[in-house]
């Protein structure tokens, strides 16, 4: 219930406010031109409100982005009920450890078996892009973070090991972009060439997404020991920006595609090219404008509600497990 009060007060109530915002906006929208709105069916709306717009569906067209929010928000459900389930089950035959682990990969393999299994009974014919976001087949994308940070509590002596971090880090950049060559639009030209386009479209619904979440968690041992800038860096005021754009990286998420693009951007006409440069100029400002401003009145001081009603999370040092480790 910690666990679930911190991180909801991190991701709801600036979700419900930029949907309430988009309601409303199509609402007066409609009024205002005398033409019916174009909001989705009471029922589709409700979805919305509970996640389950793509729980088994592709999302609709009202909001769309929030796919992969649907799918955070249930994995910050099933993850702690499994870990509760099976802790309460099976606490007397095995080790906190091992069910941790357990938890983990009962959600990778599983959700990796469902996807196999659903891809054999759907036609190819249909594509595979609605298996990116939906909820039942993409229950897996955050357990591969966990899995991460699995290995940094359990084994704090290999994670902070410089020369495994490095061949990690090379490892996972090598099979990050070889990943992404075989699945960009010039190696499809040469699949539909080849006459193996149906084998690709195969690979895209089932072992892509294992293999991209493998390839990002080979990278999380360095970037977690990557947190000191250059001074040059500093000087330049990059680290600063990074740092504001982690912060307000959220609001951004939330406002950058249905409030910004779809309801302000597009509605400009593109009459040249200088034209169509500037609405990219337009776009950002608006968005890094607007992000900053949410974070700032209202993400940040609600997220800070929460040290009202819940616990800190526990930490530990990972030095301190290294120390732990040498003297057992």
């Amino acid at each position: 219930m910690n666990f679930w009060t911190r991180r909801w007060f991190r991701t709801l109530p600036n979700y419900y406010l930029v949907l309430g915002g988009l309601i409303l906006v199509t609402l007066l929208r409609a009024w205002r031109s005398g033409l019916p709105d174009t909001l989705p069916d009471g029922g589709t709306l409700a979805r919305y409100f509970i996640f389950i717009q793509n729980f088994a569906q592709p999302v609709p067209n009202f909001f769309p982005e929030t796919w992969s929010l649907a799918i955070e928000e249930w994995s910050y459900i099933t993850l702690p009920l499994l870990l509760w389930v099976l802790h309460s089950t099976l606490s007397n035959r095995l080790s906190r450890q091992r069910i941790v682990l357990l938890t983990i990969l009962t959600v990778i393999i599983g959700t990796n078996l469902y996807r196999f299994i659903i891809a054999l009974q759907i036609p190819i014919s249909a594509g595979e892009v609605e298996f990116r976001g939906m909820v039942t087949t993409r229950l897996d994308a955050i357990s591969y973070g966990v899995l991460g940070a699995y290995c940094r509590h359990y084994f704090p002596t290999y994670w902070t090991n410089d020369g495994l971090r490095r061949r990690l880090l090379v490892v996972g950049l090598i099979l990050t972009m070889l990943t992404a060559l075989s699945s960009s639009v010039v190696a499809l030209y040469f699949y539909h060439k080849l006459g193996i386009q149906p084998a690709y479209t195969f690979y895209k619904r089932t072992f892509y997404f294992l293999i991209t979440g493998v390839n990002m968690a080979l990278l999380l041992p360095f970037m977690d020991g990557w947190r000191t800038p250059s001074r040059q860096w500093t000087q330049l005021g990059i680290t600063r920006f990074v740092t504001h754009i982690s912060l307000i990286s959220y609001s951004m998420y939330l406002l950058n595609l249905t409030p910004v693009m779809l309801n302000v951007i597009e509605r400009i006409p593109t009459t040249s090219a200088t034209v169509g440069w500037l609405k990219v100029g337009f776009f950002w400002g608006v968005v890094l404008v607007l992000s900053t401003l949410l974070y700032k009145f209202f993400e940040k001081p609600v997220t800070e509600l929460r040290e009202r009603l819940s616990a800190k999370e526990p930490t530990q040092l990972i030095s301190e497990r290294v120390n732990e480790r040498m003297s057992e």
